[in-house]
């Protein structure tokens, strides 16, 4: 369900962005906070700090960064 906001976001902001690659850095974002969000769902994942943060929570959140 992410992914399909995502790609409704992309198709609709596509037609404003002033710079090439502007569309691709703005899908890597949105993925990412997708997927720290999810990642926190998850119950079967590895804690970087237990009961706080989920190794690829704080991996998605680096990459956003």
């Amino acid at each position: 369900m992410w992914n399909l906001l995502v790609f409704i976001a992309l198709m609709l902001y596509r037609k404003k962005a002033k710079h090439k690659g502007n569309v691709f850095v703005m899908y890597l974002v949105l993925y990412g906070i997708g997927r720290a969000f999810i990642e926190g769902l998850r119950t079967d994942s590895l804690w970087m700090i237990p009961g706080v943060i989920r190794v690829s929570q704080l991996l998605s959140v680096i990459l956003v960064i």
